[in-house]
């Protein structure tokens, strides 16, 4: 049987050059469905890093810091947060549309 949510799947994925171990693939950048942005190991395909949330407010979406501030658990790693801090607020649409703001943050990360 056919599942039909794979074909609906958002998946934006911007690779790297960075390695977690010797089986690791490339750290890569994607967007999911769930509006969840992840770091995620390409070889294992294990999270690295849950980033941020794309939220809606207002009638527009914007980019959640994952922060205690934005109602996260646990916050990100110093080296992580203070490297993409300022996109939080982020309003995602026609001029920054997902695929932007993961190529932009791959690459504030160095994964580009």
């Amino acid at each position: 049987m056919r599942r039909p949510h794979l074909q609906r799947q958002r998946f934006y994925a911007v690779g790297s050059g960075s390695r977690v171990g010797e089986d690791a693939g490339d750290i890569r950048i994607k967007v999911s469905v769930n509006n969840r942005v992840v770091a995620y190991d390409s070889g294992s395909v294990r999270q690295v890093h849950l980033l941020d949330d794309i939220r809606r407010q207002e009638g527009a979406h914007h980019f959640a810091l994952a922060s205690r501030e934005n109602g996260f658990l646990s916050a990100l790693p110093d080296e992580v947060n203070d490297k993409i801090a300022e996109l939080d607020g982020q309003i995602i649409d026609r001029a920054c549309p997902e695929n932007l703001l993961a190529g932009g943050i791959a690459q504030r990360l160095g994964f580009n």
